[in-house]
């Protein structure tokens, strides 16, 4: 007579306590996506205004190839770099 269902607890602190989890791992997920994106969108945003910028700034000096990936270079085969 001490004991009511599992654990001592009402229907009403289980369901109360099941919501609050279900709202707990809610808004970390959505935290954890919204920080992911913008995360995102923030690094494509600068890698594109620092392109822009040494473009503007650079372009004499460089050909548009600086920013071509290190596998994909214009220069001939054989040729090494000069620093």
């Amino acid at each position: 007579m001490g004991q009511r269902g599992v654990g001592g607890w009402s229907p009403v602190a289980r369901f109360s306590v099941a919501l609050a989890l279900v709202l707990v791992v809610t808004a970390v997920a959505l935290g954890g996506l919204t920080a992911f994106l913008i995360g995102r969108y923030v690094e494509d945003e600068t890698v594109t205004f620092t392109q822009d910028a040494v473009a503007g700034h650079f372009g004499t000096v460089f050909q548009n190839s600086v920013f071509r990936p290190a596998g994909r270079s214009s220069l001939p085969r054989g040729a090494a770099p000069t620093n």
